[in-house]
């Protein structure tokens, strides 16, 4: 066997794989690791982002395309990630949330 394969012995059988195919599988793992870690990420914010919407649907009358406007307006405005503005409005209940040394929104 040339030096540039790997033998595994699976199930009974001799599956050769040269250093390359085994170095696009451990690139293609990584990619989907990172993309899977990402995913969870959204999960996350989701549900806060969807409490920081449904408060300012009710405080201020607005429709869920609007509450999703304001805050993405005042992330934008503020240099701060919509995810964090909706942590600070979710868990203060305070808007516009007041944002430490930054400039408030």
């Amino acid at each position: 066997m040339p030096e540039s394969e790997h033998a595994v012995r699976m199930g009974g059988a001799d599956c050769t794989t040269t250093a390359g195919e085994a170095r696009r599988v451990r690139e293609d793992l990584a990619r989907l690791q990172a993309e899977v870690a990402g995913l969870l990420k959204a999960i996350e914010t989701r549900d806060v982002i969807g409490q920081a919407k449904g408060i300012l649907m009710e405080r201020h009358k607005l429709t869920a395309e609007e509450a999703f406007c304001w805050l993405r307006h005042a992330s934008q405005g503020s240099n701060v990630k919509l995810a964090q503005l909706s942590v600070l409005l979710a868990e203060t209940g305070e808007w516009p949330p007041r944002l430490g040394g930054r400039q408030r929104v």
